[in-house]
């Protein structure tokens, strides 16, 4: 398995041990709010690390703020560094939050919240030679 492919798998299984609905990149047509839409992209690799962003979008239809800001909450709780070790695992990622904003929509039903991850992705040596 690529090591973009084990990291995907590891924030997908973080977001629903925290009890949130996420998705991949985009939501599918009629997904139910709240939810969340994430994507991971690499912004420098090195043989041993790569400096990823996580990227997170808190998505609900509210007439306020309040479930999105609870979402983004648990988010921040459950990854501001978290570290996922595995002797399983290629890979060997720390998340560090560094970006939360609220983000106006055209619609005003709509309210969004973007939280930012970098995300310190180490190769674990021992599976990436074997």
């Amino acid at each position: 398995m690529s090591r973009s492919a084990e990291l995907q798998i590891i924030v997908q299984n973080k977001m629903e041990a925290l009890g949130l609905t996420a998705y991949a990149d985009e939501a599918p047509d009629g997904a139910i709010y709240p939810y969340v839409v994430y994507s991971i992209d690499s912004f420098s690799y090195e043989d041993a690390r790569d400096d990823i962003v996580l990227d997170c979008d808190v998505w609900d239809q509210s007439p306020n703020y309040a479930a999105v800001e609870d979402i983004a909450d648990k988010i921040e709780m459950g990854f501001d560094k978290y570290s996922h070790h595995s002797e399983d695992s290629t890979v060997l990622p720390i998340f560090f939050r560094y970006v939360r904003n609220k983000v106006p929509d055209t619609d005003h039903k709509l309210k969004r919240i973007n939280i930012k991850f970098e995300i310190q992705n180490y190769l674990h040596k021992i599976h990436a030679e074997g």
